[in-house]
């Protein structure tokens, strides 16, 4: 997302911003928070977390083979 910044257009490209980034970092944080309040959920995200598959389910990509 780029912003030409202008004088009369600044201060609403500024808040469009900050409308944006509401939307995307409130969330996360509550989220966060939620899972992060309970030491069995942290023990047990760390536990299973794999970077490899955390981005083939980014990416779409399933490998796992299931009964048809």
């Amino acid at each position: 997302m780029i912003f030409l910044l202008d004088t009369k257009n600044e201060i609403w490209a500024i808040l469009e911003l900050a409308i944006v980034s509401d939307m995307v970092f409130v969330p996360f944080i509550v989220q966060v928070s939620y899972l992060g309040c309970n030491k069995r959920n942290v023990s047990l995200l760390i536990h299973n977390f794999k970077l490899s598959k955390f981005l083939r389910f980014l990416m779409g990509i399933n490998q796992e083979v299931g009964p048809e």
